[in-house]
């Protein structure tokens, strides 16, 4: 295992995402489940972007 997978998972609180959002983001899968969240370095215009997509 611990190999990164896209999965939908909650993002509140990750990209200035103020909201109770899934989204699909990189996450690196364990045993039991997602260890860890890949934080990609986004431009601001994709920040801003995702921010309203979500």
């Amino acid at each position: 295992l611990r190999r990164v997978h896209p999965i939908s998972t909650m993002v509140k609180g990750m990209y200035g995402i103020k909201d109770d959002v899934f989204l699909s983001v990189p996450c690196v899968l364990g045993y039991h489940g997602i260890t860890d969240v890949v934080m990609m370095t986004l431009k601001s215009e994709e920040e801003e972007k995702l921010r309203k997509s979500a």
